[in-house]
């Protein structure tokens, strides 16, 4: 399934067309719609699938920019309009951050020096 797995503290919802999940597991449909994420404001774990041969296409991650809570993003496979992280650099309290190698490896960087606790 083409899609992302989102975690959210209070989320109990049922994945469609996924089965079962752990308790707390949203899934997404693919890409991210367009309208903005406010009604997410709470979510701390956001996975963007895709594969090897399977590139997720959305025009920015600026709604992603706004959920401030998120401790865990992961976005190996997700190739944006605007070609830039920066709208992620508002996020500050991120641990594990996964992207692919084609994006700007500043602007990686910068991601990382914002966010201090991500292992390497």
């Amino acid at each position: 399934m083409r899609g992302c797995v989102a975690k959210a503290q209070g989320f109990k919802v049922q994945p469609f067309g996924l089965g079962a999940l752990a308790p707390g597991v949203l899934a997404l449909p693919a890409p991210l719609p367009g309208a903005p994420a406010d009604g997410l404001v709470n979510l701390e774990e956001l996975m963007f699938g895709g594969g090897m041969y399977s590139i997720q296409r959305i025009k920015t991650l600026s709604p992603i920019g706004r959920l401030k809570r998120l401790r865990v993003l992961s976005l190996p496979s997700l190739r944006t309009e605007d070609k830039t992280l920066s709208p992620l650099f508002s996020l500050s309290n991120l641990e594990v951050f996964h992207v692919g190698t084609m994006w700007n490896a500043n602007e990686v960087a910068e991601i990382r020096r914002r966010n201090p606790k991500i292992a390497d």
